[in-house]
């Protein structure tokens, strides 16, 4: 179950980076950076998802692990919203299109859309700690 996770928050990252640069008109060296810092949160996941599928069962090993795993999604999170930004405000995005809905800036959760994509292999109820969100289908 841990590398389904990793895989479809890998994925929804991968959407993201894919509407972000749809967008794109054109690049320069700081965008790049950001982008490799991206790059580099993604690259991160299968660290916690060992841990999670190591530990599974183990009760403070495996709250570790779920930290960590969150933590990780968090600095992905916050690197895409970053590199968003940065093409937004820097005039990089091409003009007269509106934004993704499936942007690093355009999903309604903090996971980058994870928990819609999630609502979509879990049964109802059973997702977000049996508490359905607002966006799910």
């Amino acid at each position: 179950m841990a590398y389904l996770v990793s895989f479809l928050a890998i994925g929804g990252a991968w959407i993201a980076h894919a509407a972000l640069t749809d967008r794109l008109a054109r690049t320069n060296p700081v965008f790049l950076r950001l982008k490799r810092f991206v790059l580099l949160a993604v690259l991160m996941l299968p660290f916690p998802t060992r841990l999670l599928a190591e530990w599974f069962g183990e009760r403070e090993a495996e709250r570790v692990a779920v930290a960590l795993f969150g933590v990780t999604l968090l600095v992905t999170r916050l690197a895409g919203v970053a590199l968003d930004g940065y093409a937004r405000s820097s005039g990089r995005s091409r003009s007269g299109r509106a934004p993704s809905e499936h942007g690093w800036s355009g999903s309604p959760t903090l996971s980058g859309g994870l928990a819609s994509r999630l609502d979509a292999v879990v049964p109802p109820g059973l997702s977000h700690g049996g508490v359905r969100s607002p966006h799910s289908r």
